[in-house]
């Protein structure tokens, strides 16, 4: 609990940080790869991908609160996790706008038609890695210890706030669609396309080794070789570990309450 309630001052440095990260990657993916320009939108459209996570977790916050729900401070944890786990959905759609427009017959339909077919290339992938977070959560909201119980909780509402679905609040696809729709822009004209640089041709040969790499069926069936030994030596060992909890961790310094604290824990047990 102490811990959790120690990260807060490290909410600010972990989204200017994703920020800066997110901008530059933009940056790079969109000029180098599909022959925009460096804009001020591709920054708008960056930095807003990293607030719509936390504008999910006040939400869901607010939500299970009126529900009943008590805070902990495990719950700081979760906007960090949140921001890792939502943040990429919005770059799937700036991705997925690149390349519409980098298409000849895609790029001329208007552009609320551009956004749908946007929604419908993302939708899906979006959708699966949420549900499938929100369901592991789930369970551990229903077998774990009352203070995991909560982390789960929490983390399972921010991420159904925060992802493609039809949630009351759905930011993805009613607030970040909404931006794309006036801030996303088109690559440059083909008068002033530039011959392709140096990182592109190497990153395009890069991936078709790649590719050529994880298609062939003897690499394929080397990789499921290794999953399995990794996998079965990994049960083994669980089964053959032996967990034995000692009193003394109990009382090790970090885990002592503060003075601060003490009086406000003795009251309310």
């Amino acid at each position: 609990m102490l811990a959790g309630a120690s990260l807060q001052p490290f909410l600010l440095v972990g989204f200017l940080i994703m920020c800066v990260f997110c901008t530059i990657t933009t940056l790079l993916s969109s000029v180098i790869m599909y022959n925009h320009k460096a804009t001020y939108r591709k920054v708008i459209l960056s930095i807003t991908a990293c607030v719509v996570p936390f504008m999910a977790c006040g939400t869901a916050f607010g939500l299970i609160f009126l529900l009943g729900v008590t805070f902990s401070p495990i719950l700081n944890v979760t906007p960090f996790l949140v921001l890792a786990i939502s943040v990429d959905d919005s770059f799937l759609m700036v991705h997925s706008w690149n390349r519409i427009e980098s298409d000849e017959l895609l790029s001329s339909k208007p552009r609320p038609e551009k956004m749908v077919q946007v929604l419908i290339e993302t939708g899906p992938a979006i959708t699966i890695s949420a549900f499938t977070n929100i369901l592991a959560f789930g369970i551990g909201a229903y077998s774990s210890p009352p203070e995991i119980r909560l982390f789960c909780i929490g983390n399972a509402a921010c991420i159904f706030h925060g992802h493609d679905l039809p949630t009351v609040f759905p930011f993805p696809v009613t607030f970040y669609t909404a931006i794309m729709a006036l801030l996303a822009d088109s690559p440059l004209p083909y008068n002033e396309k530039q011959e392709p640089s140096r990182i592109k041709v190497t990153v395009g040969e890069f991936l078709r080794w790649y590719t050529c790499f994880i298609s062939d069926w003897r690499k394929s069936l080397a990789v499921m070789m290794v999953w399995t030994v990794y996998v079965g030596g990994a049960i083994v060992v669980c089964r053959s570990d032996t967990w034995e909890y000692n009193a003394t961790f109990l009382f090790r310094k970090c885990l002592r309450l503060d003075s601060s604290r003490k009086l406000a824990f003795w009251r309310k047990s």
